[in-house]
């Protein structure tokens, strides 16, 4: 339909078309799979099970969420393969297994910050205030060093590291 646009996008795709973009420019790597778990552990789990019997050697894990990458790696781990360096969000879990198995991984925060902004949207719109057409939002990841500081063992593996350590603009003026 001529005209026609489409008025979003599902956040998996742009995260997967920006890890392409990136690893265009890098030619020696090679995507051996690419597979949706649906934010599934167990599907995630059990997708990576097959890859680990499917390819003889993993160099890495680019997961759009801990939710992903954790099983992969637990996977790995009850394989006996080697522990390789991951991605994924903020999901303790995800940042446990990293710390408990001194492995090398990265993790952004996003879903708790856009959630964070899109409450103060919607808190303004109700109060009849201006809403922003375009929010910008910068989004800082945790490499290695910050992970380990910012995991919380104590706390349940669902808690989103960095959550208690967010700026004040994110949290909603009531």
């Amino acid at each position: 339909m001529q005209g026609a646009c489409r008025l979003g996008r599902l956040s998996d795709q742009d995260r997967l078309a920006g890890a392409r973009e990136v690893f265009k420019q890098y030619p020696n790597i090679q995507i051996l799979d690419h597979q949706y778990c649906d934010w599934s552990p167990p599907k995630a789990k059990s997708i990576m099970e097959a890859m680990i019997q499917a390819f003889p050697q993993i160099d890495g894990i680019w997961a759009d969420s801990g939710l992903m990458s954790w099983p992969a790696l637990q996977a790995m781990k009850e394989a006996k393969r080697p522990l390789v360096p991951s991605t994924g969000d903020q999901l303790n879990g995800y940042t446990k297994f990293l710390v408990a198995n001194k492995i090398r991984g990265y993790a952004y925060p996003m879903t708790t910050k856009l959630s964070g902004e899109a409450v103060l949207q919607a808190v303004k719109a109700v109060k009849g205030e201006k809403v922003e057409k375009k929010v910008y939002i910068k989004i800082t990841g945790y490499g290695p060093d910050q992970i380990k500081e910012l995991t919380k063992p104590d706390l349940s593996d669902w808690w989103w590291i960095g959550d208690d350590q967010m700026p004040k603009e994110f949290l909603p003026q009531l």
